[in-house]
């Protein structure tokens, strides 16, 4: 109201599915409008609204507005009063906003309205339709467009049947940065609906401090102007007019911004991943070891007492505090070697197969399986008969055969698959089974170098989302140390860094002739259709001018314009 209604090109809170459903598209934040105030005539009006973004499927709103005259005389046919009624007009209205692309903004607001006079009501459905447009080129230009009440309702009180005429409105907004203290934004609107002529709006906003706004605006003729006040996420706003006959008109409005921003909720979502999936892979340890200790019970109930010594040794890899299998563990050493030298006479003989089969044993227990299985073999030569080790012989070269392969298909299955805890699980075992696997340790550290890069990165997420940038940045560049080769981890970098300095604006590289120049250059890339050109030449001046919103739009626009031009030609 206090810019004259000329709101169509703009966004602003909640009450924007008011003016045209597609502003509430570029809200980052939950948000709350109230606005009650009294008109002429026993008359009042009340509004409120509220819209709610979600990071990845777009704003959703609720609105509703009322406008009610009470103490309307009813007189009869000799003019003699009888009494009093009211008469009212409700709207409830629920929208839906989003980015479209290219710079295409859309919404759509279904609402009921509904119509009391008199004890006489009847109500009607329609819907509003609205557009946004602002292009990489012209950053300070947005085009809107909005068709309220597009599906008109209808409403019957009693016999006659009342149709909403559809109010079309087209304009233009423009924004201006003087420094970083003070913007104006300056619009126009023009309004049409059938039967009537076309009506003009027009209006313009000073904000300065970030915190109070200034407006003044012309409506039909009539002369309007207001304030604002910002307080962190509380805002008050003020307009007035003075209408024709009827006098002035004070109104206040209140909104408050609540929650987190979409940009936060993104980050938080990621970072939540990153420690999702770090306690998946230690759930997944912890359950293999206790699958692995209920196996090796049953195989010593058994009597195969090798395999379960191979199977408690598994389960000292995966958890080396289990103190059941460490026991177990000793207990199938020493069956074992009573078994190895059972029926041996001499007693040297006896003395060096009994330290030998438990060094071999130990390594089996420790996981160095080709060692032991050397071990095994030399035994062999001093007591070719002995069937216990020939059996520790053949168990350990057909256990350690079959666990490398089935594990290391496993692995490689994991990390196509995406599940980085998974793969790491299973190069762990494998290293535990043959030490000497050097394919498992250049796996295991490929996969450890990741997932502490994963780490680093979601406590740099933590920290930008605290506002700590520069410490977020240490963190990242060491994530980028162990990960030179993703480019993510460059871009995050890049952002953070540009969050952590003053922002600059396009009159910032204007005042350096050689960066205005190139800058101009990059533009001309654009306008060529050499996107890739003009995306180089506009991340050198980011690299100069890191905060700069006018150049990462520009960026982004060239990036989704050369995307646009790739899935063309492969179609």
């Amino acid at each position: 109201m206090a810019m004259g209604r000329a709101f169509v090109a703009l966004s602003g809170d909640a009450s924007a599915p008011f003016w045209n459903p597609a502003a509430t598209s570029a809200i980052d934040r939950a948000n709350l409008m109230a606005f009650r105030t009294t008109l002429f005539m026993n008359t009042n009006y009340d509004c409120l609204g509220i819209t709610y973004p979600l990071v990845d499927l777009g704003v959703f709103s609720f609105s509703a507005g009322r406008i009610g005259t009470d103490g309307i005389e009813r007189r009869d046919i000799d003019n003699r009063l009888i009494d009093t009624f009211s008469s009212s007009e409700t709207r409830f209205g629920f929208g839906y906003a989003r980015a479209i692309g290219y710079g295409l903004h859309g919404g759509l607001t279904f609402k009921i309205v509904s119509n009391n006079v008199g004890g006489f009501s009847g109500s009607g459905a329609g819907a509003d339709l609205g557009f946004q447009y602002s292009q990489t080129r012209f950053q300070w230009l947005t085009l809107g467009v909005s068709f309220i009440d597009l599906f008109q309702p209808r409403i019957k009180l009693q016999s006659a049947e009342d149709k909403f005429n559809t109010v079309s409105r087209f304009g233009a907004a423009a924004y201006r940065k003087f420094g970083d203290k003070m913007h104006l934004t300056a619009g126009f609107d023009i309004e049409k609906s059938a039967g009537r002529s076309a009506i003009f709006h027009a209006g313009a906003e000073l904000e300065f401090l970030k915190q109070y706004s200034l407006r003044i605006g012309l409506d039909r003729g009539r002369l309007t102007f207001g304030g604002g006040l910002l307080y962190r996420s509380i805002g008050l706003d003020y307009a007035y007019e003075n209408v024709e006959y009827l006098g002035g008109s004070h109104r206040i409005s209140f909104s408050f911004s609540f929650g987190s921003s979409v940009s936060e909720k993104r980050n938080q979502r990621r970072a939540s991943l990153i420690r999702q999936e770090r306690k998946l892979w230690e759930r997944a340890l912890s359950d293999q070891a206790d699958s692995l200790l209920n196996l090796a019970d049953s195989l010593r109930n058994r009597k195969d007492f090798q395999d379960a010594l191979g199977n408690y040794q598994k389960v000292q890899g995966l958890n080396p505090e289990s103190e059941h299998a460490r026991i177990m563990s000793d207990s199938m050493m020493n069956i074992i070697i009573s078994g190895a030298i059972e029926g041996v006479a001499d007693r040297k003989r006896k003395e060096i197969i009994s330290g030998r089969v438990e060094s071999a044993l130990n390594d089996f227990n420790e996981g160095r399986f080709n060692t032991a299985i050397s071990k095994y073999r030399l035994l062999l030569e001093i007591d070719p008969d002995n069937e216990t080790i020939k059996d520790l012989l053949a168990s350990a070269e057909q256990n350690l055969s079959t666990e490398l392969s089935e594990k290391r298909e496993t692995a490689i299955r994991l990390r196509n698959q995406g599940d980085n805890a998974g793969a790491l699980t299973e190069w762990i075992r494998i290293l535990s089974l043959d030490e000497d696997n050097s394919e498992a340790e250049s796996r295991i550290e490929e996969l450890k170098i990741e997932m502490e890069g994963n780490e680093l990165i979601a406590n740099a997420l933590s920290l930008i989302n605290a506002g700590r940038y520069l410490e977020a940045v240490d963190l990242l560049e060491r994530a980028g140390r162990l990960r030179p080769d993703d480019r993510s981890v460059r871009s995050l970098i890049s952002e953070t860094r540009a969050k952590s300095v003053p922002p600059t604006t396009i009159e910032d590289i204007k005042s350096n002739a050689v960066h205005w120049n190139r800058y101009l250059s990059g533009l001309e890339s654009y306008q060529s259709s050499d996107y890739n050109k003009a995306i180089e030449i506009w991340t050198e001046l980011v690299n100069i001018y890191p905060n700069n919103s006018d150049l990462r739009k520009n960026i982004n626009q060239a990036r989704e314009r050369l995307a646009a031009e790739n899935e063309t030609k492969q179609e």
